[in-house]
């Protein structure tokens, strides 16, 4: 059976283990979970809705799972700041992918919902940069805009334009992209830990 655990969870085991002075270990914990949980992500069933939206749904939750194990990472990185040298922010991290890109800025009524409900500033300066200049292919705006909407209940199925089956296997790309993007992330800050603490 598939254990869908991040690559570096063996390594993060050993630095719990070690009892390292100073080491948050609650959020990460939370994101090794919820990146397990959006990595064994098949479907949800619903009654009632025709397969396309049953679909569409699928799609959104995936990428609101997807997104939201890099939050809880990104919470667990600040924590421990002190202890690491790792310093990124969520902000600098890029998901990039050209031809999934095009494919998102030609749908725009997507990108436009999106950008018409998007309370953050900084999202929404940057989907509308996204969405303008051709050269952009950075989609973490996209996944961090759904994920708030998906949360605030304002991502629909016909919103999402995941109706569209094509729409809708994008979307999942995109969640595959995040999910790669939280592992290599989750590596990196072990290995930046590692190196911390032989100084220490």
């Amino acid at each position: 059976m598939k254990s869908y655990l991040p690559t570096s969870n063996a390594a993060w085991s050993k630095l719990v283990n070690s009892e390292i002075n100073g080491l948050e270990t609650k959020s990460i914990n939370r994101f090794i979970a919820r990146y397990r949980l959006a990595k064994s992500f098949s479907h949800i069933e619903f009654d009632g809705y025709k397969d396309a939206t049953v679909n569409a749904y699928n799609a959104i939750f995936h990428l609101f799972l997807s997104y939201s194990a890099v939050d809880i990472l990104f919470k667990g990185i600040k924590q421990n700041r002190e202890v690491s040298k790792y310093k990124k922010s969520i902000y600098s991290i890029k998901i990039k992918e050209e031809q999934l890109a095009q494919r998102l800025k030609l749908n725009t009524a997507f990108i436009e919902m999106l950008i018409s409900n998007t309370t953050d500033e900084t999202t929404a300066k940057e989907l509308k940069i996204f969405q303008k200049d051709l050269s952009k292919t950075n989609m973490m705006a996209i996944a961090r805009s759904c994920r708030h909407l998906t949360a605030h209940g304002e991502m629909s199925a016909a919103g999402s334009t995941a109706v569209n089956k094509k729409n809708a296997a994008d979307l999942k790309m995109l969640s595959d992209l995040v999910l790669h993007a939280a592992d290599n992330v989750f590596t990196d800050f072990v290995n930046a830990f590692n190196e911390s603490s032989k100084s220490h």
